[in-house]
């Protein structure tokens, strides 16, 4: 029982440390944002670019995606709907709006039914198998064999704005070690619930505060999983998207990470979309979060540490990047230790434990 103080003291100091780590970083990025850095562009090589559209069982939010990238700027695109749906009345609308675009089916050996037209694709696979890394692994390797080198990854339910595909292009070619480009994400301003105010604030804050921290401070960026534009060589370099991986995204970001690629965030460059309505919506999505970074933590700590591409407060960066839902468990940690310190100073008032520990 002697040694019962100082275990106490060392639990709550440890807590503290950990707490502290993640708080420097958060402090340092929202200091470092008030200054967001010019990110260097040049002018594009007009390249095609696949503009995928990723969704699962999705039917009203997909027709107004697709009409806003047919709003893009950007000439020489191909607009790609990669879909899983199972529900066979969305696969059939999807067909009838395909048909309606002039696409034709060509399957081309695959397991997938694919329709194709000079400016649209309707990629359909008849599972979700793999979840949306399975999705995007399989439609990466379509992409690869027509000889397309970028993608602007979008989710069913994000529109870009007009000229986002020629800017975010300007600053991915300017080094050949960027193989991303992600750009801000915000929920749209209208006609939205309170609850999805709630949770736009803490959403939000990650582009207009972490990323402008990152990119100011030459910290690593992260692939957030939309709204982004890669380089598919890149990606196929590091073994391309993880099948059946909860955050895909920030798999194959730790892959470029220790292969000495980068990304870059451009903050001028907007999508809207939406976020959770409700909160066992949100739930889901934070638990489904929470164990897919839990995975990449395991996996990709060590090999982080000792990865030569990267500085050591990089390193620091990218282990607090992977470790960023371990906040969670810190939290219910203190509050059960601190519970539990209180009942110990009651019960054990006057013992020697308790007051060499005050």
């Amino acid at each position: 029982m002697e040694c019962l103080p100082g275990l106490v003291l060392g639990f709550q100091i440890s807590l503290l440390l950990c707490f502290l780590f993640f708080a420097a970083f958060n402090y340092t990025y929202a200091l470092a944002s008030l200054r967001p850095a010019q990110v260097p562009r040049k002018k594009h090589s007009g390249k095609t670019v696949a503009i995928v559209i990723v969704s699962y069982n999705e039917n009203y939010v997909l027709p107004d995606t697709i009409k806003h990238c047919d709003t893009l700027t950007y000439a020489n695109k191909l607009i790609v709907l990669s879909d899983d749906s199972d529900d066979v009345e969305i696969v059939a609308h999807l067909r009838r709006l395909a048909k309606s675009r002039g696409c034709v089916c060509n399957n081309d050996g695959t397991d997938a039914e694919i329709w194709e037209s000079d400016g649209f694709v309707y990629f359909h696979r008849p599972t979700n198998a793999g979840f949306k890394g399975g999705n995007l692994r399989q439609v990466a390797s379509y992409l690869h064999r027509r000889g397309i080198e970028f993608i602007y990854l979008l989710d069913a339910d994000w529109h870009p704005q007009r000229d986002a595909i020629e800017r975010a292009l300007e600053a991915l070619e300017v080094d050949p070690r960027i193989a991303f480009v992600q750009t801000k994400r915000l929920t749209f301003e209208d006609n939205i619930l309170l609850f999805q105010t709630y949770v736009a604030l803490s959403e939000e804050g990650c582009y207009y505060v972490d990323f402008e921290g990152r990119q100011a401070l030459d910290h690593p960026i992260l692939f957030s999983g939309c709204c982004t534009l890669l380089r598919l060589d890149a990606v196929e370099s590091v073994g391309g998207f993880a099948f059946g991986h909860l955050t895909e995204d920030l798999d194959v970001t730790n892959r470029l990470w220790i292969a000495g690629l980068k990304g870059v965030y451009c903050g001028d460059i907007i999508n809207h979309g939406e976020v959770p309505f409700s909160y066992d919506d949100f739930r889901r999505q934070q638990e489904r979060w929470a164990c897919g970074t839990a995975r990449c933590l395991r996996d990709y700590f060590w090999p982080l540490i000792r990865c030569p591409h990267l500085t050591w407060i990089q390193k620091l960066a990218a282990i607090r990047q992977n470790a960023y839902f371990a906040t969670s468990v810190l939290t219910t940690a203190a509050v059960l230790q601190g519970m539990a310190t209180v009942c110990w100073l009651i019960l054990g008032r006057g013992t020697f434990e308790v007051e060499y520990y005050l």
